[in-house]
């Protein structure tokens, strides 16, 4: 990890703030999209148990984006569907 306190700020932070905005807004349900490394799905069990809030993580084991590598055992599964020919997304 090249940034631990930035990753943190955006992953941890970030998904305590979308449970805080549900909260005070009323939200009973809220829907979370999560990568495998699960930051924060703590702070979702935490806000169903404190605020009877429901929350469901839909956790993506290969997520796409700029600068996905075209080598490794979880990375060619979106360029490989996509015709990239295992190069790199730019």
């Amino acid at each position: 990890m090249v940034d631990p306190v930035g990753t943190h700020a955006v992953n941890v932070t970030g998904t305590l703030n979308v449970l805080r905005a549900a909260q005070v807004n009323g939200v009973s349900r809220l829907i979370n999209s999560s990568s495998s490394s699960v930051y924060g799905e703590q702070y979702a069990g935490l806000f169903a148990g404190l605020f009877g809030m429901t929350a469901v993580s839909l956790r993506y084991f290969n997520v796409y984006g700029p600068g996905q590598p075209s080598e490794g055992a979880y990375s060619l599964v979106i360029p490989g569907s996509c015709g990239c020919g295992g190069k790199t997304i730019p």
